[in-house]
């Protein structure tokens, strides 16, 4: 019997990208999680006036922002933020 000439490839590990959501209700858009991590959060006015908070690529956190987007969950006054991943 001949040995094959390469060996199977491991199984990809599991990763799940880090994803950040807002509850709208919670949220009073004090804008602290936009002055740590402005390339993920922004704050911008809703059709009736108010400021809402928007969050960069559908909620998903690229890793060279996973930091700072961690500080900022933790930060928030309103604990309006959530991390899935």
């Amino acid at each position: 019997m001949t040995q094959p000439l390469w060996s199977p490839l491991p199984a990809r590990p599991n990763i799940r990208a880090m994803k950040v959501t807002v509850d709208p209700v919670a949220c009073e858009a004090n804008a602290v999680c936009v002055r740590l991590v402005p390339q993920v959060f922004s704050i911008h006015e809703d059709e009736e006036g108010e400021d809402v908070l928007a969050i960069a690529g559908d909620g998903e956190v690229p890793a060279e922002y996973a930091d700072g987007v961690r500080d900022a969950v933790t930060r928030c006054p309103k604990m309006a933020l959530t991390l899935d991943g």
